[in-house]
């Protein structure tokens, strides 16, 4: 964006399923990715972003991906679980707000 915005208020819950935002990964460097297991291009993608956490992931840096299928868990970790995936945390917004407000940005 020009001029750059603060994202720092982006909500979502984290892998406990509290409400987390990014501004709770103050100090590290972190790759937001959102996901949704209808999306073809995520489902090639996140093997590779599963291997970037595990490679680089730590103190000062996190791959953040966060699920906006909207309905419950089951769906969204039967295709983590199918597709391999075992570094990522587990990260969601069954709203599509996070979605619609990085969108809008």
């Amino acid at each position: 964006a020009d001029p750059p915005q603060s994202l720092k208020s982006l909500a979502f819950n984290g892998p406990d399923g509290k409400p987390t935002t990014i501004a709770d990964h103050a100090g590290k460097t972190v790759l937001l990715n959102l996901w949704a297991t209808w999306c073809a291009p995520c489902r090639a993608e996140m093997p590779a972003l599963d291997a970037l956490q595990k490679e680089k992931g730590g103190n000062a840096f996190e791959v953040v991906a966060v699920n906006v299928d909207t309905g419950d868990d089951a769906k969204p970790k039967k295709f983590l679980k199918e597709i391999g995936i075992e570094t990522l945390g587990y990260y969601r917004d069954a709203t599509m707000d996070l979605f619609n407000e990085a969108k809008t940005r």
